[in-house]
């Protein structure tokens, strides 16, 4: 079947899923009930992000079955998250399961002959990496947004730069990101990732980058998720080891929620500040990488986000704590 035909037919199909879904879940009452650490204010449905994993599902059905493994890892997180999102399960079910998907996925990248000096870091740091995505997704758009972003710069690397994946994984991900905002970048979302959304993401950008950066053998392209490493990184360290909390119960102590709940920023605008911070760092490795000297210059503009981030955070912590 012709490309184009093909990205028609699938566009049309994952519209026709994501409307099924908001349908089903209306009747059946799959909503988020706003709480005191929500940053919403409605009771809005929730687990539309099911388009995502189903969008993987397809890619494989189609393109002779590609990464097996990972596609088991991303189904077993798929369904432990839609069944937390309706019932609530405990913590350590989910992190085996998450724990269970990241070695799949580590096989499937073909690193199972690293050394386990590195391997069991690698899946723990991993592991961390789809919560941090997980912990991210509190407001409209910038689950939806961010992803967006990080997915094209891996489609442009793959496209000029260097082949590293099926163009048709990330491309499909990418249409089933935008069908997702259509719903989700509102004032009003008609409908959240859920954790089944944010995890799933969150698995496929973790494949993706970790299939780039073997295959390129190039570190570099870990800073595409430079913004979610540092809001989501640097507060579960605060809260963990300065606060001394349970970082899997829920906060507002993200940059992203203390700009919407101390400083009365709208949710689309600092998502839209989130992603485009983080396009700007993105097409940066994009550029340095293209030139002789790559790491200087790009660990150059890491440590201006580093500044940035604490200056802005510990700003807004200064005016609360007065």
């Amino acid at each position: 079947m012709d490309s184009l035909y093909l990205n028609m037919l699938f566009t049309l199909f994952i519209i026709f899923v994501s409307f099924a879904y908001y349908k089903l879940a209306k009747k059946y009452n799959i909503t988020d009930v706003p709480n005191e650490r929500s940053s919403h204010q409605t009771i809005t449905i929730r687990g539309g992000g099911i388009i995502f994993p189903i969008a993987i599902i397809f890619f494989f059905l189609v393109f002779d079955f590609q990464y097996p493994y990972f596609l088991i890892g991303l189904i077993l997180t798929a369904i432990i998250s839609f069944l937390d999102d309706i019932f609530t399960l405990k913590n350590s079910i989910r992190i085996v399961v998450h724990l269970v998907s990241i070695v799949l996925i580590v096989y499937q990248i073909e690193m199972s002959g690293m050394n386990l000096i590195w391997f069991l870091p690698l899946v723990f740091f991993a592991t961390g990496l789809i919560n941090i995505f997980n912990f991210m997704d509190g407001i409209n758009g910038l689950t939806g947004l961010y992803a967006t972003t990080v997915i094209s710069a891996m489609l442009y690397v793959n496209y000029f730069q260097s082949t590293f994946i099926d163009n048709h994984f990330l491309l499909f991900t990418l249409i089933s990101l935008l069908v997702f905002c259509f719903y989700n970048v509102r004032k009003k979302a008609l409908f959240f990732a859920g954790d089944i959304g944010s995890l799933s993401i969150g698995l496929i950008i973790l494949f993706s980058l970790g299939t780039l950066i073997t295959k390129t053998e190039n570190f570099i392209y870990i800073f595409f998720i430079l913004v979610y490493l540092l809001d989501g990184g640097i507060t579960i360290l605060e809260r963990f080891f300065i606060h001394k909390e349970n970082i899997f119960k829920p906060h507002k102590k993200h940059l992203y929620q203390l700009l919407v709940d101390k400083k009365g920023f709208s949710h689309l605008k600092t998502a839209g500040c989130f992603a485009i911070s983080q396009a700007v760092m993105s097409a940066s490795v994009i550029y340095f990488n293209s030139k002789s000297n790559t790491l200087i210059p790009v660990l150059l503009l890491v440590a201006l986000y580093l500044f940035i981030y604490i200056l802005i955070k510990a700003s807004i912590l200064k005016k609360i704590s007065l």
